[in-house]
């Protein structure tokens, strides 16, 4: 049995909170977007991105795996919140962050685009699940570039990939067996700090 729950706070940093989340752990899903920081309409592309993704994934799956049904709900979300921007002027450029959980136990698929993380924690460890789509991942991937050097380099934050930002989302995909007792965390940089 699987017990779900979630919460959310607008931080200390921002006027409003631009997190977004549903669940429905009788469906096995679990989501969580977070708005572009300092975009344009943040909340309202995290709010159209879960909206979008969990519409999708309480379709009939119709033969399809947990991976091809996370990737078609990131690819509708993405397309939605571009289709918005479009009608609003004033939320062009907006982007989020997505991180879900889809499960038929005990299989867990983890899916993730930007830098909302997913965590599982194992009789008292801690390991990230999900990859961060951001500048310094992608040097370290590409250059081999040491924590050392990323901790001083700027932009290290910065998002090389966000649901809305590109006509094609590339999401991250890690699937993982779930014991007795464990806990999956799904959570915004705001709570990871990164």
């Amino acid at each position: 049995m699987i017990r779900v729950a979630g919460g959310t706070h607008q931080g200390y940093v921002r006027p409003n909170n631009e997190d977004a989340f549903y669940f429905d752990d009788t469906r096995g899903i679990a989501i969580l977007a977070d708005g572009m920081g300092g975009q344009n309409c943040g909340e309202v592309s995290s709010e159209i991105t879960v909206r979008a993704a969990s519409t999708y994934l309480l379709q009939p799956a119709n033969g399809l795996s947990l991976e091809e049904r996370a990737h078609g709900a990131i690819r509708v979300a993405n397309r939605e919140v571009l289709g918005a921007a479009r009608l609003r002027p004033e939320c062009v450029g907006m982007g989020s962050t997505i991180v879900m959980a889809l499960w038929r136990l005990p299989e867990v698929v983890i899916a993730n685009v930007g830098d909302s993380r997913a965590y599982l924690l194992r009789r008292g460890l801690l390991r990230q699940l999900s990859y961060d789509q951001n500048f310094a991942n992608e040097m370290r991937e590409r250059m081999g570039l040491s924590d050392e050097h990323l901790q001083i380099m700027p932009k290290r934050h910065v998002l090389t990939m966000a649901v809305g930002a590109f006509e094609q989302v590339l999401a991250r995909i890690h699937t993982e067996r779930v014991e007795p007792g464990d806990r999956i965390l799904l959570c915004s940089d705001g709570l990871s700090g990164r």
